[in-house]
């Protein structure tokens, strides 16, 4: 029911509750809205992410995968064009940060720690750029971000013993703000970073909360090796995951299976596009759900607003 006394029907939505202290685990899916976009004479694109609920992207969903509706009502598919596809035709450029700790405590594994990063830069993907920065007094560039394998591989033989004192909290602001994350319809900048650590935060010159604060709503992956390593605390920081190891030799397999995850979240992205039968200058809610989500709780449908001004129907043109 509308301010001006008008009603329309919508459809009849069936759902279960779920207890509020059930946790988010299980199958399902969890769905992310970045941004919507209107043009003339009456396009709509929408921008979206779709993850399981342990974080992984999903690849693989095609268009008949999900149910789309303007103001509740089903958007027919033949009548309105209506396309989901994955991102492919978004340019987009991933962006992953390798913070690597080189405190004396690692002094008889600084060479294992090398070549399991050169074997990360060698699998990266021709859109990814990375950064290697290593830390322990202090925290130091070893490259910018580029895609150039080279360069990153001579930046890696820098990786060299520092000092009796590790700045992890220090790493994590610095690299934390080494990027920002930009998601639109013309342009997808996702960022990452992978901290790697045998110990805990000695120096104190920065807070807990200033590490934690600077990551959030960032990717992190941090990895923990022996038993000096405070895994709460790596786990607080690792908002994408905390992965223990306890040989140096596991290092190179955990690259890897990070990688795996930051490409599968690269390409969790959908563009949806369709034409709106909508007229006049009012907003309208846009929903997208997946047809039969085991998932109900919280993100288990995106819905955002857009407003239909300056739409018009697309003359047909004749000769």
């Amino acid at each position: 029911k509308y301010s001006d006394g008008t009603r329309v029907e919508g459809p009849v939505w069936k759902f279960t509750t779920l207890d509020q202290t059930s946790p988010a685990t299980g199958n399902g899916y969890a769905m992310f809205l970045d941004s919507i976009l209107t043009s003339t004479p009456n396009n709509v694109k929408a921008l979206f992410q779709v993850e399981d609920l342990n974080g992984q992207g999903i690849t693989n969903l095609q268009s008949s995968d999900f149910e789309v509706y303007e103001d509740s009502q089903p958007l027919s598919s033949s009548e309105s064009e209506l396309q989901i596809k994955r991102h492919t035709g978004v340019p987009y450029t991933i962006r992953t940060v390798l913070m690597l700790d080189n405190s004396t405590s690692l002094k008889n594994e600084i060479d294992s720690i090398r070549n399991a990063a050169v074997l990360f830069i060698n699998n990266i993907i021709p859109n990814q750029e990375v950064a290697v920065y290593q830390f322990s007094d202090g925290i130091e560039m070893l490259t910018d971000f580029t895609s150039d394998k080279n360069v990153l591989n001579n930046a890696l033989k820098n990786y060299k013993l520092g000092y009796s004192t590790t700045n992890l909290y220090g790493a994590v602001v610095k690299g934390a703000s080494l990027w920002d994350d930009i998601y639109s319809i013309n342009e997808i900048i996702q960022g990452s970073m992978i901290i790697f650590t045998d110990g805990n935060d000695t120096q104190g010159s920065t807070s807990l909360s200033s590490a934690i604060n600077s990551v959030h709503n960032k990717i992190v992956f941090t990895i923990g090796l022996g038993s000096e390593i405070q895994p709460e605390i790596l786990d607080e920081i690792g908002t994408a995951g905390y992965y223990s190891i306890t040989d140096v030799n596991h290092l190179a397999s955990q690259f890897s299976s990070i990688q795996t995850k930051i490409t599968d979240y690269s390409n969790s992205f959908y563009l949806l596009s369709y034409k709106s039968p909508k007229r006049g200058n009012n907003d309208h809610y846009l929903t997208i759900r997946i047809k039969n989500n085991p998932h109900t709780g919280e993100n288990s449908f995106i819905t955002g607003t857009f407003s239909s001004s300056g739409f018009t129907s697309a003359k047909i043109s004749t000769r």
